[in-house]
């Protein structure tokens, strides 16, 4: 599992994790446990699990669209730009 784990996107507390087909079970289980990232408290929640690049991208946009609408052009240029650039 260790090997095809990785995050591939992160702001404003979404974050997009790659892993195999094999470990989404294990994945969704880690995160539903995780109580803290850099000792800060947090609560993870999967808001969506896709099978392609464009699907993830989608589901990001969605969630992300209220945030986008509340900040400046420029950040959220930037952002989409890292949406963009979600890859394998």
């Amino acid at each position: 599992m260790v090997q095809s784990l990785g995050i591939k996107y992160s702001n404003n507390s979404v974050l997009v994790v790659r892993c195999g087909r094999a470990d989404v079970v294990n994945v969704r289980a880690m995160l539903t446990f995780m109580s803290a990232v850099e000792n800060q408290p947090c609560c993870m929640e999967v808001i969506a699990v896709s099978g392609s690049v464009r699907t993830c991208r989608a589901a990001v946009t969605n969630v992300q669209r209220e945030w986008h609408s509340s900040v400046d052009e420029a950040t959220k240029s930037q952002d989409q730009q890292k949406i963009l650039n979600i890859v394998h």
